[in-house]
């Protein structure tokens, strides 16, 4: 069938019910029948046009609309508009527990505008039509949750937002995701681009946002020594930002951490994504060197290099007990975990001489200055000859702060001689210490 099917008519023509018909048919159901077709109503009956809305502070919400850019909206098969924004009404604002709020544009008669109100029903009443959504969180309307209808139902079709994205690294050298050097002291932690430069954040009850991010910064100021903290990245507003949470000790959180779609978020508050853990080293400073790497990734782990080497030319030791190795706690290597899924290795080579052929042997403590970890390797061996002894540790150190500590076992007669840095004919000969690493 043609459209229109009606046709131009001149003054004085007759008005016939046929030409009435066609007239109404073009109007209604653009030129079909009416068991062909629906009207033109029922056919906008969703309908809208630049419908856009945004927080207006933490307790309302706006429709933004302007005499340029008017929002206009079908509601119960009367077309209204607005020129200008719209808001919530102070008697209309959200309280309660934490729940999901659908918003409503609602119609009054004598009106060809519209006003707003929320609900946590998403039920329609009379001269109402259901335009969005927010997530109250008890106390303000969670930015990020604002949505249309229609920006929900897109959300559907391009399914959702890989959660894991993460593609920056906790560091204390800004611009530098992976210092090559150490770096002894630092008031900040920076979250600084490493693969890329986005990461996704969870927004309560809605899912997960994708941001793009430029290096952010932590001060570290009011954090006293030796303290363990918990970073995150949040959404503050519109604008990235990093905060932290303090363990209770060395190896207790004070803030759980949990998993939303498998990701690591802020016990209580799921928008607080888990980035790492950092140790201070002094008040308000932390450190990442190979004797303290206190600043420890969840995401892009690298291999860091754990070393400790004993200037000491020699010394004696002439107990039969496990002690540091040269009487010296220094002779360690310290680090901080945060979540207990990776391995940490370290091996230890030490010279050793005495006249006698009596049992030696040097070992790896984990957190212990008088005896070696069940998860280290050591061997003792009994020569009259300077020799070398060894001592290997792999294992899972949990979470929270740590030191393996170097040991050596000594003689009462002779005493057992060991080396650190030993020079012979203007020749370092032997270079005794501890290397391994840390995925941090």
């Amino acid at each position: 069938m043609t459209y229109p099917s009606s046709s131009q008519v001149s003054a004085g023509d007759a008005t016939l019910a046929t030409h009435y018909n066609t007239l109404r048919s073009d109007a209604l159901f653009l030129g079909q029948s009416d068991d062909d077709a629906v009207n033109l109503a029922a056919l906008l009956e969703r309908y809208e046009s630049r419908l856009k809305i945004e927080r207006l502070n933490t307790d309302q919400v706006r429709v933004v609309a302007s005499e340029t850019e008017p929002v206009s909206l079908m509601i119960a098969g009367y077309m209204v508009q607005a020129v200008a924004n719209v808001d919530l009404a102070t008697d209309q604002k959200p309280s309660g527990t934490e729940n999901t709020h659908y918003i409503f544009a609602n119609r009054a008669d004598d009106s060809t505008t519209f006003t707003l109100t929320v609900s946590t029903s998403n039920t329609e009443g009379e001269n109402q039509r259901r335009i969005g959504c927010f997530y109250w969180d008890g106390a303000k309307i969670e930015k990020d949750s604002v949505r249309t209808e229609l920006a929900v139902q897109i959300k559907s079709l391009l399914s959702y937002v890989e959660p894991q994205i993460c593609e920056g690294r906790l560091t204390v050298s800004t611009g530098v995701s992976v210092p090559s050097s150490d770096v002894s002291s630092s008031a900040n932690v920076y979250f600084t681009p490493h693969t890329g430069n986005r990461v996704a954040l969870y927004v309560p009850n809605y899912g997960w946002r994708l941001y793009t991010f430029s290096e952010l910064s932590l001060d570290l100021a009011s954090i006293s020594t030796d303290t363990n903290v918990d970073i995150w990245l949040y959404d503050n507003a519109g604008s990235l930002a990093l905060a932290y949470s303090t363990w209770s000790n060395d190896t207790l959180r004070a803030t759980a951490i949990v998993r939303q779609d498998g990701i690591y978020c802020k016990s209580g508050a799921l928008n607080y994504r888990y980035l790492g853990t950092v140790r201070t080293s002094a008040a308000g400073a932390t450190c990442d060197t190979k004797l303290k790497r206190f600043v420890w990734n969840y995401y892009n782990r690298v291999p860091r290099t754990l070393y400790r080497h004993e200037n000491t030319e020699s010394w004696t030791y002439s107990v039969r007990a496990w002690r540091a190795w040269n009487n010296s706690n220094d002779n360690r290597v310290q680090f901080v975990i945060g979540v207990n899924e990776i391995q940490v290795k370290l091996n230890f080579y030490a010279a050793t001489n005495n006249s006698s052929a009596i049992i030696r042997s040097v070992g790896i403590g984990l957190d212990s200055v008088i005896l070696p970890s069940t998860d280290s390797l050591w061997a003792a061996f009994s020569v009259a000859e300077r020799a070398p002894a060894q001592a290997i540790y792999t294992g899972y150190p949990g979470v929270g702060f740590h030191f393996l500590q170097l040991l050596e076992l000594g003689y009462a007669s002779p005493a057992v001689t060991y080396y650190g840095s030993y020079t012979t004919n203007s020749v370092e000969v032997d270079h005794s210490g501890a290397i391994g690493s840390i995925d941090g």
